[in-house]
C-alpha cells in the first residue's frame, strides 16, 4: 500500500513538474572562455571567485570573463580531479595521478607524488589549516598522508583496522565535530589525534558533500539509493531513489541537487518539495560543489559547461513555453493570460499552459475589419481585469473583452483603431485606450459606447505610448511629452520640454505608485517624478539612470521595481521618500534575472504578490519575499601589473618594473553576485595622480609617463551606475626606474634651465648692446621686429609640439610595440624624431643666411615635406578618419620658392582637429592642400576640408572637455602682421565651403 501511494504521489509530482516554471540557468561554455566543456568539479571560494576543474586545466571565473590555467602556467597536469580552498585562502588543485598544487593567484607551489606513489586523492583541510589526503601506491596500498611544510608525510593511526591499506577511500573534515572522518570500505570512522572510532552509520557507498553542520553520504544496494544526513549525533535519511521514482523523506539544512529518472531536481533547504530543473542533466557525479555559500545562485559542474542556477526569487518560462509575451493579466480564478505578440494568447492555470483558440475571438470581429486583413495576435500593453472581473486585452485593431463565457470586440473607424495601452476608469466604468493621434474610451458595461478624446497639442500628432488613471480619476497620457485630461470639464494640460515642465521629449510610460506618486519613464533621459507643489516633472536618480527606462512597478510597501535595457533595479522607496537616500539592488544575468532587455511597460503584479516581467527572451516571475535586498559591495582585485601576476593571498610584494619602463597596464577585476551588467573601475596613484580617474568599463587600466620611485595604485569598482559612494579598494605597490630624460618632469626642468640660460645670454647681449652706439635706429627697429618673429616662431612650434600631440603619438607607438608591430613602431619613431628636429631647425635657423630681413625662410619643398610628416602622424593617431592630398600647380617648381616657415601648418592642424575629427566616426573626411604661383614672387596656398564647418566646430568647442587649446593660428596671424611691416605682403582669408567644411587661402608675396 505504501508503495502504491508513493507511486501516485510521484505521478502527480511529475505532472506538475512537466509544466512548471523553470529555475533560471545561465550556461557558460568555451564560447565564453571556459577551458573545456566537461566540468568535473566547481569551487566558489571565499572571495567569490568561481573555479572550474576540466580535462584541459582550471578555469577561474570572475562573473564576466574566464582566466584559464594549464601545465604551461604551473599545473602538474591538466586533468583536474578536485579543487579546494584552505582557511588562508589558498586554492588547492588535485591533478589526478600527477599530484597537488597550491595557488595564491601568482605562483603554483607543487606537491608531486612521492616516490612509489601513483596517486594522491582530493585533499581535506581542518579548521587549523592542516591538509590531509590519501596516497595510493602501485600495489593499490592506501595510506593517510598529511602535508608538513613542503612535504607529504604518512600520518600515523593508532588503531587502524587491518583492511585499512586495501580499503581507505577518502578522508574528510567535519567542521561541526572538528574531527576527521575516514571512509574505509563502506564503513566510516571518526579520527582524533590519530585514534579511530567506528561510527554507527549505515554502510556508505560515497560521501557526497560535507557542509559545516551536516555530513551527507549515500548508501547503495541493488535496487535503491538512500541519501543520509548526519550532524555528529542524529542520523536521518532524507532522500530515497528507487528505479525511476524518488521520495523526499525528510528536509535538510542545505540546498541539495540530485538526478532521478534522467531529470535534474533541486531540493531547497528545510523543505520536502523537490523542484524539477531540466531533463537529461549532464551533471557531474560528485556533489562536493554543493558546499557553496548560501547565496542566490549555485554553480553546477556539467558535461556541457559551467551552469549557474538561481536558487531563489526568480522562475521563468522559456521561449518554447511562452514565445514572445508583451503583457500579463490575471482573471478572477487566479489564472494568468500571456499575450504573445504575433504568436498566440495563452492561459496558465498554475500547472499547465494552454493556447486559447482564435476562432472563439474571431466570431466577434466585424467583416469590414476582416477584409482589411485583420491580424489575429497583434497584442499590446497593459491588459487588465476591471472591477467587474472582466478581462480586457489591448490589440492592434481594438480591445477584446472576456467575461469567462464569451468574447466581445470593440473597435472603430475613426482613424487608427490601435489600443496600444489601456487603463481602467473605475469611477466612470470605462476602459481608456491610447493609440495613434488619440485616446478613446469604451464603456465597460452595456451598451459599451465609445468616446474619443483629441486635441491640437503636439502629443496628438503621433503615437500615445501609455495612459493611466490617477487616484483623482484624471487621465494622464504620454508620448511627445505628457498630457493630463479631466473628463469632467474636458480640460487638457501639458508637460513638455517646450514649456519647461519636463526636461525630455519622449516619454515611454507612466506609473502611479501606491502612495499616488506619478513616475514617468523616458526614452533616453532616465526616470522622472511628478512634483505636485511645483506642477513639474523632476528628474530623479540622475547618477544612476541615463538612458531608457522600460518599466516601473511597486512590489511591496517599501520597494519600487525599475527596469532598463541592462536589467532590474529595486529601489528602497521608503528611504528615498524620507530623505532622498538612494539604495538600489541590481538584478541581471549575474544573479538570477535572465531576461534580455525587460519589456516595454512589461510588468504585472498578481494577487499572490508575484511580479511578472516580460522581456525579449523569457517571461520571468519574481517573488519579492525571496529577494535578498541586502547590498553587498563588490570586491576589487588587481590581478596583473604589466606582465606580472599579483597574488590574492597575503599580497605584500612590491613589483619592480623593468628598467626604463614608466608606462604600465594594470589588469583589474570585480567579484560579487551584485555585479552590474558591466563592472566599472576607477584608479589613482598616490603622489602622482591623487584625483580618482573617471569611471571606465575596460578592466585594463593604462598609466603613462610615471616618475621614478615607489608608487601605490588604488583601484575601486562600483555597481555600474549604482551607489558610486560604496566600493572596495584594491592596492598594489610598484617601483619605476627610468633614466632622467624619461622622467615626466624632465621637460619642465629643462625648460627652466633653458630659460635661465636665455636670461644669461640676454643679459650679456644687452650689456654688449648698451656699450655699442654705432648701430642706427633703423637697424634697432629691424632687429626688434626679427626678435618678435623668432619669439612667435618659438611659440608656434611649442603650440605645434604640444604634449597632447606628442604623448598621443608616443602612446600610439607604444600600442604598436605591445602588438609586436615593432618595425612599424621603429619607422614611425624615426619619423617623429625627424619631425621634431626639422621643426626646431625651421623655427630657429631657416635654410641659409641670405639677408637680415628674410634669412629665416625655407624652401617650399621642405615646407611641404614637414606638412606631409605632420599629417601622416595625425593619420596614425586617428586611423581611418580622413584622407589628404597635396597638389602643386603644374608649372610650379617647389625649389624656386621660399616661404616663412610654420605659416601653413597651424591651419592644417585646425582643419584636422576642429573640422575633420568632429565628424561622425563612421564618415571619412578629406583634406586638400593646393599650391599655385601667380608670378615669380607670389605664391597661393589653399587648405580645404569637408569637416563640420566653423559654426558647428564653435558649438562643439563650447561643450568640449579637451584640456589643450590650440594657439597656432592666433600666433601665425600675429607673425603675419609683423612680417607685413617688414616687407612681406601676406594675406589670410577663411571662408565656408559650399559643400560643407572650410577653405583657408594664404597668399604670400613681397611689397
Amino acid at each position: 500500500m505504501t508503495r502504491i501511494l508513493f507511486l501516485i504521489l510521484f505521478f502527480f509530482a511529475n505532472c506538475w513538474i512537466a509544466s512548471a516554471q523553470e529555475y533560471p540557468i545561465q550556461k557558460y561554455t568555451t564560447h565564453q572562455g571556459l577551458a573545456q566543456m566537461q566540468v568535473f568539479n566547481v569551487l566558489k571560494d571565499s572571495r567569490g571567485m568561481v573555479w572550474a576543474g576540466t580535462g584541459f586545466g582550471v578555469s577561474r571565473f570572475n562573473g564576466e570573463s574566464f582566466t584559464n590555467y594549464t601545465t604551461a602556467d604551473g599545473l602538474l597536469g591538466n586533468y583536474i580531479t578536485d579543487i579546494q580552498e584552505d582557511n588562508k585562502g589558498y586554492i588547492w588543485i588535485s591533478c589526478g595521478t600527477k599530484g597537488i598544487v597550491r595557488f595564491d593567484g601568482k605562483k603554483f607551489k607543487k606537491y608531486t607524488t612521492p616516490k612509489g606513489i601513483n596517486e594522491i586523492t582530493s585533499p581535506t583541510f581542518t579548521d587549523k589549516g592542516e591538509c590531509f589526503s590519501v596516497a595510493i601506491d602501485a600495489q593499490n596500498t592506501r595510506t593517510l598522508f598529511h602535508i608538513v611544510g613542503d612535504t607529504l608525510l604518512p600520518y600515523p593511526l593508532k588503531n587502524a583496522p587491518n583492511y585499512l591499506a586495501d580499503s581507505l577511500i577518502g578522508v574528510y573534515f567535519f567542521p561541526l565535530t572538528k574531527n576527521l572522518i575516514l571512509h574505509i570500505g563502506k564503513q566510516s570512522y571518526s579520527c582524533q589525534n590519530g585514534k579511530l572510532q567506528k561510527l554507527q552509520l549505515p554502510p556508505c557507498h560515497t560521501v557526497e558533500v560535507v557542509f559545516k553542520d551536516e555530513f551527507i553520504f549515500r548508501s547503495l544496494n541493488s535496487s535503491e539509493q538512500i541519501y543520509y544526513s548526519w550532524n555528529g549525533l542524529v542520523l536521518k535519511p532524507f532522500l530515497k531513489i528507487e528505479g525511476n521514482n524518488f521520495q523526499v523523506i525528510n528536509s535538510i539544512n542545505h540546498d541539495f541537487v540530485f538526478v532521478a529518472n534522467a531529470k535534474l531536481f533541486f531540493l531547497p533547504k528545510n523543505t520536502k518539495q523537490a523542484d524539477f530543473i531540466t531533463k537529461n542533466p549532464p551533471l557531474a557525479t560528485v556533489l562536493t560543489f554543493l558546499n557553496q555559500p548560501d547565496a542566490e545562485t549555485l554553480w553546477l559542474p556539467t558535461e556541457k559547461g559551467l551552469w549557474q542556477l538561481t536558487r531563489k526569487a526568480f522562475r521563468q518560462f522559456s521561449e518554447e513555453q511562452v514565445p514572445y509575451c508583451w503583457g500579463v493579466v490575471e482573471d478572477k480564478y487566479q489564472q494568468l493570460y500571456f499575450l504573445n505578440f504575433k504568436v498566440s494568447l495563452q492561459k496558465f492555470n498554475g500547472k499547465t499552459i494552454n493556447t486559447l483558440p482564435e476562432k472563439q475571438r474571431e466570431i466577434e470581429i466585424p467583416e469590414w475589419l476582416k477584409k482589411q486583413g485583420y491580424p489575429s495576435n497583434d497584442w499590446y500593453y497593459k491588459p487588465l481585469k476591471d472591477k467587474f472581473d472582466n478581462i480586457w486585452l489591448p490589440h492592434v485593431s481594438g480591445i477584446f473583452k472576456y467575461n469567462y463565457q464569451k468574447w466581445q470586440f470593440f473597435t472603430h473607424k475613426q482613424g487608427d483603431p490601435l489600443a496600444f495601452c489601456i487603463a481602467e476608469d473605475k469611477k466612470r466604468n470605462k476602459i481608456v485606450a491610447s493609440g495613434y493621434n488619440q485616446l478613446y474610451t469604451v464603456q465597460s458595461q452595456t451598451p459599451n459606447s465609445i468616446e474619443f478624446i483629441k486635441d491640437t497639442a503636439k502629443i496628438f500628432t503621433s503615437l500615445i505610448n501609455s495612459v493611466v488613471v490617477a487616484p483623482n480619476n484624471e487621465y494622464w497620457f504620454s508620448g511627445w511629452g505628457i498630457g493630463r485630461y479631466n473628463p469632467d470639464n474636458k480640460q487638457f494640460k501639458y508637460y513638455t520640454i517646450d514649456n519647461h515642465k519636463i526636461a525630455t521629449k519622449g516619454i515611454l510610460g507612466l506609473y502611479f505608485d501606491w502612495q499616488g506618486t506619478l513616475w514617468a519613464m523616458s526614452w533616453r533621459d532616465g526616470l522622472f517624478r511628478y512634483n505636485p507643489q511645483k506642477d513639474t516633472f523632476e528628474r530623479v536618480l540622475l547618477n544612476h539612470f541615463d538612458g531608457m527606462i522600460n518599466l516601473v512597478e511597486q512590489i511591496d510597501s517599501q520597494h519600487l521595481l525599475i527596469g532598463n535595457l541592462h536589467g532590474l533595479y529595486i529601489l528602497n522607496l521608503q528611504k528615498f521618500n524620507a530623505n532622498g537616500k538612494v539604495e538600489l539592488k541590481v538584478y541581471n544575468h549575474h544573479n538570477g534575472y535572465m531576461g534580455v532587455e525587460p519589456g516595454q511597460l512589461g510588468s504585472f503584479r498578481d494577487s499572490n504578490g508575484y511580479i511578472w516581467i516580460t522581456s525579449g527572451s523569457v517571461l520571468t516571475r519574481m517573488n519579492p519575499q525571496e529577494l535578498n535586498l541586502q547590498k553587498r559591495t563588490l570586491k576589487t582585485f588587481i590581478t596583473k601589473v604589466g606582465n606580472n601576476n599579483v597574488a590574492f593571498v597575503n599580497n605584500t610584494e612590491t613589483i619592480n618594473l623593468p628598467y626604463g619602463q614608466n608606462a604600465v597596464a594594470f589588469t583589474v577585476e570585480s567579484i560579487g553576485e551584485d555585479k552590474p551588467f558591466k563592472s566599472q573601475y576607477s584608479f589613482r596613484i598616490k603622489g602622482v595622480l591623487d584625483k580618482w580617474s573617471d569611471w571606465q568599463e575596460q578592466n585594463l587600466l593604462m598609466v603613462n609617463n610615471l616618475p621614478n620611485g615607489t608608487h601605490i595604485i588604488e583601484v575601486r569598482s562600483r555597481l555600474g551606475t549604482l551607489d558610486a559612494g560604496e566600493y572596495s579598494i584594491a592596492t598594489q605597490q610598484f617601483t619605476i626606474s627610468v633614466p632622467f630624460y624619461k622622467s615626466p618632469n624632465f621637460y619642465k626642468y629643462a625648460s627652466i634651465i633653458g630659460f635661465i640660460l636665455l636670461l644669461i645670454v640676454a643679459y650679456i647681449w644687452l650689456k654688449e648692446r648698451s656699450q655699442t652706439h654705432k648701430v642706427s635706429e633703423q637697424r634697432k627697429r629691424i632687429e626688434e621686429q626679427e626678435n618678435k618673429v623668432r619669439f612667435l616662431q618659438v611659440q608656434t612650434i611649442q603650440a605645434q609640439m604640444n604634449p597632447h600631440f606628442t604623448f598621443n603619438v608616443l602612446g600610439t607607438l607604444q600600442h604598436l610595440i605591445l602588438n609586436n608591430e615593432t618595425q612599424k613602431a621603429s619607422d614611425n619613431l624615426v619619423k617623429l624624431s625627424s619631425l621634431i628636429r626639422n621643426y626646431l631647425e625651421a623655427s630657429l635657423l631657416g635654410d641659409e643666411q641670405i639677408g637680415s630681413l628674410f634669412k629665416h625662410e625655407i624652401v617650399l619643398e621642405r615646407e611641404i615635406e614637414l606638412l606631409k610628416m605632420y599629417i601622416e602622424f595625425e593619420q596614425l593617431q586617428y586611423s581611418g578618419r580622413f584622407n589628404y592630398e597635396i597638389k602643386l600647380d603644374g608649372k610650379l617648381n617647389p625649389n624656386n620658392y621660399r616661404v616663412p616657415p610654420l605659416i601653413i601648418q597651424p591651419f592644417v592642424e585646425n582643419a584636422i582637429k576642429h573640422g575633420l575629427l568632429y565628424k561622425n566616426v563612421s564618415e571619412i573626411g578629406n583634406l586638400w592642400i593646393h599650391f599655385l604661383s601667380l608670378d615669380e614672387d607670389t605664391l597661393i596656398c589653399t587648405i580645404e576640408d569637408d569637416g563640420v564647418g566653423r559654426e558647428k566646430a564653435a558649438e562643439l568647442q563650447l561643450t568640449s572637455i579637451k584640456k589643450y587649446k590650440s594657439r597656432g593660428t592666433q600666433l601665425v596671424k600675429k607673425r603675419v602682421e609683423i612680417l607685413n611691416e617688414m616687407g612681406y605682403e601676406i594675406e589670410i582669408n577663411t571662408d565656408d565651403r559650399l559643400k560643407g567644411g572650410t577653405v583657408v587661402t594664404i597668399k604670400i608675396g613681397y611689397k
